[in-house]
């Protein structure tokens, strides 16, 4: 197929192939991709981001952090951030993950992106961009967050990948 064979060779450019493979370095801190003041355009009362511990597999890293509303609600923001260690672990993250009850193909982020929507759960927006993806997850607020409020945010985050 036409479209199959050129995400071979996105995937290929994307992390300069199988031999010349360059691991995704973590950051020091999830958190960090994110200021207080980026948080606060989509979830203007969350509390300080708690820093989810680096875990992983041979192929993968990933690591977290989580923003709860400081009122009484259930809101909740989640950033995470997965790495490539080996090429067969980018090739697991290149595949762009099937949640929600509408997925929307994105464009103008990262080389692949989607944006999903599950009724009385959120939203969230997923990117590749090189040996990283990041997923935006916002759950349970009200109105949902869309992806044009979600869209900076994760292209800021992965703007911080090294």
């Amino acid at each position: 197929m036409r479209t199959g064979g050129l995400f071979a060779v996105v995937l290929l450019a994307s992390c300069g192939g199988g031999d010349k493979f360059a691991p995704a370095t973590p950051p020091a801190s999830t958190c960090a991709l994110l200021a207080p003041d980026d948080v606060a355009t989509i979830f203007p009362d969350a509390m300080p981001g708690s820093e989810s511990p680096l875990s992983g597999t041979p192929d993968l890293w990933s690591g977290g952090c989580t923003w709860l509303s400081n009122q009484p609600t259930i809101e909740l923001l989640e950033l995470t951030i997965y790495g490539a260690r080996t090429f067969q672990g980018f090739k697991i993250l290149a595949v762009p993950p099937e949640t929600g009850t509408v997925t929307t193909r994105v464009t103008g982020l990262g080389t692949s992106a989607r944006y999903w929507e599950q009724e009385s759960v959120g939203t969230g927006l997923w990117a590749l961009e090189g040996t990283w993806s990041a997923i935006l997850n916002a759950y349970l607020f009200t109105p949902p967050r869309t992806e044009a409020q979600l869209h900076p945010l994760v292209a800021k985050a992965l703007g911080g990948l090294e």
